[in-house]
């Protein structure tokens, strides 16, 4: 379960579209989210901060898994509004029940959910009734900031 500060600030998460040809750098299009389904950390794993390493070795797992069940993905960063806190993410055009099953893969507290109304939901992986509308359309939570920054989401 997530403690009520992590959920506090889960619920204050934006999203910036990422290309990870150079992972340092954003990506200059913007994030469309066609149809529902998840959005899905691919980064420290139980909610702790872990080393860029780990981090690299922790997503590389998860995305082989994706591949393996033939899931289309796109990669984007989850962070505070300012992005000095991001976690590489992935949304994941799905229905819940495999974006609850893939969130649980990925060992994460929570995960986001678009519904096919655009409203973004956080969800507690472990408690999935538990759940916050975070707002009314995922795209108000879609931002773009250019450069590199330091990244408070590793250790």
């Amino acid at each position: 379960m997530v403690n009520e500060q992590l959920w506090e600030i889960y619920h204050q998460v934006y999203f910036q579209p990422c290309d990870l040809r150079n992972s340092l750098v954003p990506g200059n299009r913007g994030q469309r989210f066609p149809k529902s389904g998840a959005i899905i950390s691919i980064w420290n794993p139980c909610g702790q901060i872990c080393t860029h390493r780990k981090n690299r070795l922790f997503a590389h797992k998860i995305i082989n898994c994706l591949n393996n069940q033939g899931l289309r993905y796109s990669f984007l960063w989850g962070g505070d509004r300012n992005m000095r806190y991001k976690e590489l993410s992935v949304f994941v055009s799905c229905p819940f029940h495999t974006a609850l099953k893939l969130a649980k893969q990925s060992q994460q507290l929570a995960f986001y959910y678009i519904d096919d109304a655009s409203a973004l939901w956080l969800i507690s992986t472990h408690a999935s009734e538990h759940k916050q509308r975070v707002c009314g359309s995922a795209k108000r939570r879609i931002v773009n900031m250019g450069g590199k920054r330091d990244n408070m989401a590793l250790s």
